[in-house]
């Protein structure tokens, strides 16, 4: 999930940062921003908190509309 990635980083925040800010593990928050899983409705809300955005904006999307950053469209 290159969003969580792209905000966390936009916040100077390390994946261990994150982790202690939110409550979620590390190596959860590494399996996320990798693809491996989808982030639990409790997981995605700790982020969101601890990112200052709303959970949707994790997620890609805008107004449930998924938001596109490829300029190839």
């Amino acid at each position: 999930m290159n969003r969580l990635r792209n905000l966390r980083l936009d916040l100077n925040l390390s994946q261990h940062e994150l982790a202690n800010i939110s409550g979620v593990s590390r190596a959860t928050i590494q399996l996320i921003e990798r693809g491996y899983r989808q982030p639990s409705q409790n997981e995605l809300l700790a982020f969101a908190e601890s990112l200052g955005v709303k959970e949707n904006e994790i997620l890609g999307e805008h107004n449930g509309m998924e938001v596109r950053h490829d300029k190839s469209v």
